[in-house]
């Protein structure tokens, strides 16, 4: 019984204040992403803010535009506030995607926005042609060693 209860009463509790036990330690630099899954026949997403080894949360948005991803960002910020009134991160590593980039400029103002290593190789290696030959496999290489 104790799983079950676990499952179904996981959105009740306020993750971020569990987690912090201590507002002087609350995490100044996040990562965040939105992950895309299905969910009774329908495509959602699902933001996902995280800070030193640890999960702070998930919500569910029903598309991936800026609107719906401040939202669903935005049940971490209050969560936060909850925790301290002036909290608020001061980096956050974001994917590529203008949406989630946008949903945590607009929570939190002046944050500075890093996108991820991952996602600016890939962004290279997509634009990448077959004429770049052994500059690109340079650009790789020194890419993997950072």
């Amino acid at each position: 019984m104790s799983w079950y209860r676990l499952e179904h009463g996981l959105g009740r509790c306020r993750v971020v204040g569990t987690t912090v036990k201590h507002p002087e330690r609350f995490p100044k630099d996040l990562v965040a992403d939105a992950q895309q899954r299905g969910w009774q026949g329908e495509r959602v997403y699902i933001a996902t803010p995280a800070a030193q080894d640890c999960s702070l949360g998930a919500s569910v948005a029903p598309s991936a535009s800026q609107a719906d991803g401040e939202k669903a960002d935005g049940v971490f910020a209050s969560a936060a506030q909850g925790v301290e009134a002036d909290s608020a991160p001061q980096t956050v590593h974001t994917d590529g995607w203008q949406a989630t980039q946008g949903a945590w400029k607009a929570l939190c103002t002046h944050l500075t926005i890093l996108l991820c290593f991952l996602h600016a190789f890939l962004n290279m290696r997509d634009r990448a042609t077959k004429t770049l030959g052994e500059a690109f496999a340079q650009v790789h290489t020194r890419v993997g060693e950072a």
